[in-house]
């Protein structure tokens, strides 16, 4: 998802499938990513390295996904350093 809509636009609403096409064009545009775990929880995507995710997440905005990747945690913001990420069939 993006996080501009999740967090300012949509009260929260701004997610899923209903959001997919915004949210894919934000996100090609660079606006933080953000993916919401089976828990519900929320987590910030980064690359490993310090370089836009938008390539590895594109077109996946609004589906269900496996990633894999380290969790990182800071003064309550938690993150992924996403090593790869699928659709999940």
């Amino acid at each position: 998802m993006d996080m501009h809509c999740f967090v300012t636009r949509h009260g929260g609403e701004g997610r899923g499938a209903s959001h997919a096409g915004c949210a894919n064009a934000c996100l090609a545009r660079n606006v933080t990513a953000g993916f919401v775990a089976s828990d519900g929880k929320v987590y910030l995507l980064f690359d490993e390295k310090p370089f836009p995710v938008k390539e590895k997440i594109a077109g996946l905005a609004g589906q269900a996904v496996t990633l894999t990747g380290a969790v990182v945690k800071r003064d309550g913001v938690r993150g992924i350093l996403l090593k790869s990420i699928n659709a999940t069939q």
